[in-house]
């Protein structure tokens, strides 16, 4: 093998090593977001415990129990997680359990957003059926901080 053919098979596997490690380093990092707001509303008419949780690159970050009234007319009350997971940027998950049931889990991480919000809410569906009991729990994301829409942001969302 001469020196010219040598280099330019070196070249061409050091190209080849090089573009598998960039995709390979990609799809390791993969999409990361700051979570900035997360909480939980009681649209059911009974009171209940909420426990909520959250989870950032595969690391529990924030753990916190509420009791949280029923509603009352239209007014539903509700609770939110103090933002001790900081303005990280990450892979987040956020999860909630309704008086020490099941947890239902969420990852709130998107591609399209710098920041999201997560929004619970446990609903009393009136009704019952043989496969529910009449009341859903859901997780909503919101791809957008904005300060205006809900009280307690953490405090590096800006207006």
């Amino acid at each position: 093998m001469n020196r010219r053919s040598l280099l330019a098979s070196i070249g061409a596997t050091t190209t080849a090593l090089t573009a598998g490690c960039i995709s390979s380093l990609e799809e390791t990092l993969g999409p990361s977001v700051r979570l900035g707001w997360f909480g939980v509303h009681n649209i059911d008419t009974e009171p209940h415990e909420f426990d909520l949780l959250v989870i950032r690159d595969g690391t529990e970050v924030h753990y916190s129990s509420h009791d949280v009234r029923g509603r009352t007319g239209s007014f539903n009350d509700g609770a939110v997680a103090d933002c001790d997971w900081g303005d990280v940027p990450g892979d987040y998950e956020v999860a909630v359990r309704v008086d020490d049931g099941d947890w239902n889990e969420r990852s709130v991480t998107s591609r399209d957003a710098d920041c999201v919000v997560a929004n619970a809410q446990y609903l009393d569906d009136s009704e019952p059926s043989k496969y529910r009991d009449g009341h859903s729990l859901t997780i909503s994301v919101i791809e957008e901080c904005n300060p205006d829409h809900y009280d307690r942001m953490c405090s590096f969302v800006t207006r």
